[in-house]
């Protein structure tokens, strides 16, 4: 599922700061919503859960349960939630940003189409 992501978001360049292309590896790491705390305070000064956060460098990290309790609230699978936030990773590498409203409406827009794609051709 990650490869037909991964397809998809690569065709979608969001902006001048995409390292998508250029990125020999990408590291995608599955933690709980403590580890994730840890990261979210040590990079961005804030000690909450959240579902994914996207490092430049090709590091991807989810909270599975945030992942989970997102699922929940959406009415989608931890494993359909795992795959939005992937997704969501993927974007930002290629350049997408969340940072206003409108930015967010257009990225959500763009990663629900993909994981609509990637469903159908699985």
């Amino acid at each position: 599922m990650a490869y037909l992501a991964f397809s998809d978001c690569l065709s979608h360049i969001g902006g001048p700061d995409a390292v998508l292309p250029d990125l020999t590896a990408i590291e995608i790491t599955l933690v709980s919503d403590k580890a994730i705390s840890s990261v979210h305070k040590l990079f961005f000064d804030d000690a909450s859960p959240t579902d994914v956060i996207t490092f430049p460098h090709g590091e991807i990290i989810i909270s599975v349960e945030t992942a989970s309790a997102n699922g929940q609230r959406y009415g989608h699978s931890v494993i359909m939630e795992t795959a939005l936030c992937i997704i969501h990773g993927f974007l930002h590498l290629n350049g997408y940003d969340d940072q206003t409203p409108q930015q967010a409406e257009k990225m959500a827009q763009r990663q629900n189409a993909i994981l609509e794609a990637v469903c159908r051709k699985m």
